[in-house]
């Protein structure tokens, strides 16, 4: 059967990468004890962002947006990496 499967650019790659460290600290906070880690949900960002990275015209205009996402990208693996030594403790 065939079907139609996008294929995958750097971008929506970033942006599956965010969702599921996303989902992974959001499914974190129902551990008990809760872990107190922080962490900000960017993923409304994020999709416009390769949305625009998508249909932009201009090279400028992708390539901002491009870098506005490795941002976001930093920050989410930021709050992984701090995240880490709670979660790692709450699974012994």
């Amino acid at each position: 059967m065939e079907t139609d499967i996008h294929h995958p650019t750097d971008s929506t790659l970033l942006s599956d990468g965010i969702r599921v460290i996303t989902r992974w600290l959001t499914e974190g906070r129902e551990l008990d004890p809760q872990p107190q880690y922080q962490f900000s949900d960017h993923q409304r960002v994020v999709k416009k962002r390769v949305m625009t990275i998508l249909n932009a015209r201009k090279d400028s205009v992708r390539e901002k947006a491009y870098k506005d996402l490795l941002h976001y990208a930093g920050l989410v693996k930021g709050y992984a990496v701090s995240a880490i030594p709670e979660l790692a403790s709450s699974y012994h």
